[in-house]
């Protein structure tokens, strides 16, 4: 049974900055959806970091710009739902880097 058959719904928390104040979190419906949601919300880092909040359709990065910068926020977890009981199981940083990585990764495999 592969990974995805036993999590689904999966909640992103982050805190971007030392102030706790700045948590944010985010809903998905799946674990793959909350890894592009990650992206996404790297790719609008980028934008801001370079002064370029246009609606620019390519950004361009490589998996390691986005490991350093899930290793700069001051917190980051994931809450995903069991299939099997329906609980909420969390996960830190180093998982979620593993699935982003494996996410980036095959949808280079499948562009290729």
């Amino acid at each position: 049974m592969s990974y995805e058959a036993v999590y689904h719904h999966t909640i992103l928390m982050i805190q971007p900055l030392a102030d706790p104040m700045s948590r944010r979190y985010w809903p998905y419906s799946s674990l793959e959806c909350c890894m592009e949601g990650l992206c996404r919300i790297f790719e609008q880092y980028l934008k801001v970091r370079t002064g370029d909040e246009s609606n620019v359709v390519t950004v361009r990065y490589e998996i390691v710009d986005i490991l350093n910068f899930i290793d700069t926020l001051p917190d980051l977890a994931c809450m995903v739902k069991r299939h099997t009981d329906g609980h909420f199981v969390p996960f830190p940083k180093d998982w979620i880097k593993e699935k982003v990585y494996l996410h980036l990764y095959h949808q280079a495999h499948k562009k290729n």
